[in-house]
């Protein structure tokens, strides 16, 4: 090798080093960052933030579905948007069946409260 490639080797070590050092500031800064935000999360936020996707997602796929519907008709294509919730599953990776049974599970669980409520109503209406 010659004098010159040596130096190149020399110097695109020199970048490698820098940028490597400058990559695990970045590293630490994203895991001290992150440890900031795992403390201030409260295991109720989780859940509204679950719901809320949940619904969000559910009320985007229906709005869709009834526009494509609205907009071709009897060419709308069933299995095309299948493919497409398919292809959504798998970039966000979940399912959207999945989704509708976890919104389903929490509608059950919304509408149990309730008729416990009631029932407390009721026997304390009676009572009085």
């Amino acid at each position: 090798m010659s004098t010159q490639q040596l130096k190149n080797i020399d110097q695109a070590l020199v970048k490698l080093g820098e940028q490597r050092g400058h990559l695990m500031v970045m590293q630490d800064e994203g895991i001290s960052e992150f440890e900031t935000a795992r403390v201030e999360i409260h295991p109720e936020d989780t859940d509204t933030v679950l719901n809320s996707r949940i619904d969000i997602r559910l009320n985007h796929k229906t709005e869709l579905t009834a526009k494509l519907r609205n907009a071709f008709g009897q060419k709308y294509d069933y299995q095309l948007m299948a493919r497409a919730e398919e292809a959504t599953d798998a970039a966000l990776h979940e399912a959207l069946g999945e989704i509708s049974y976890q919104a389903r599970l929490r509608e059950l669980e919304q509408q149990q409260v309730q008729r416990h409520k009631r029932k407390r109503t009721l026997k304390s209406d009676i009572s009085l």
